[in-house]
C-alpha cells in the first residue's frame, strides 16, 4: 500500500513537471485533476468541457485545446466538393498526453453545432491546411493540426468533442469553439 502511494506521488510530480515543460494549462485545478486521474480518483468517462476557444481541457491522462476555427474553410476542390446547402468548417486543435502513450485518433473527434448535431471529420478536404496526424503521442508530447467538417448552412460550430475508446476505457473531452 505504501508503495502505491509513493508511486502516485511520483507520477503526480512527473505530470506537474510535464505540464510546466509543455506550457500546458497553467491552472492548479487542472494539475490536480490530472494527478487525480492517474491515481484513480476520477472516473475515466467523466466528461470534461471548456467554456471558450483556446482553453485547455484535461481528463483521463490527456489534454486538448481548440486553437482556431475557420468558417468557412477553403475546400480542396481537386478532392472534395461540399454538398449543396453545406460549407466546410476547419478547426485547428492540439492533443497532448499527460500520463502515458496515447495513439491520437483524429477520427474520434466530432464537431457539435448549435443545433446539437454531431459532424464527423472529412479528411483531405482542406486547401489551406494539413490534416492532423494520426500517430502515437508519448507522455509530455503534443500533436497539433487541423480537422475539417461539413456543416449545414445556418448552423454554427460550438464545440469539438474527442471520444476515443482506448483499451476498454471510454474517454470524453470537449472544448468550446466559441470566443
Amino acid at each position: 500500500m505504501k508503495n502505491r502511494v509513493w508511486t502516485a506521488v511520483l507520477v503526480g510530480m512527473v505530470l506537474v513537471l510535464s505540464l510546466a515543460a509543455c506550457g500546458g494549462a497553467n491552472s492548479i485545478d487542472a494539475t490536480v485533476a490530472a494527478v487525480a486521474a492517474v491515481s484513480g480518483e476520477q472516473t475515466e468517462a467523466q466528461e470534461q468541457e471548456s467554456t471558450h476557444l483556446g482553453e485547455w481541457m484535461e481528463g483521463s491522462g490527456l489534454a486538448m485545446v481548440a486553437r482556431a476555427v475557420e468558417d468557412p474553410a477553403n475546400p480542396k476542390t481537386s478532392s472534395y466538393e461540399p454538398k449543396p446547402g453545406t460549407r466546410l468548417v476547419a478547426v485547428e486543435w492540439e492533443l497532448g498526453s499527460l500520463s502515458s502513450t496515447h495513439h491520437g485518433t483524429p477520427h474520434a473527434a466530432q464537431l457539435i453545432d448549435d443545433r446539437g448535431v454531431r459532424h464527423d471529420a472529412i479528411f483531405g478536404a482542406m486547401a489551406d491546411h494539413r490534416d492532423i496526424e494520426n500517430r502515437p503521442i508519448n507522455m509530455g508530447e503534443r500533436v497539433r493540426g487541423w480537422l475539417a467538417f461539413e456543416v449545414p448552412d445556418g448552423a454554427s460550430p460550438v464545440a469539438l468533442e474527442y471520444k476515443p475508446s482506448v483499451w476498454g476505457r471510454d474517454i470524453e473531452l470537449k472544448v468550446s469553439l466559441l470566443e
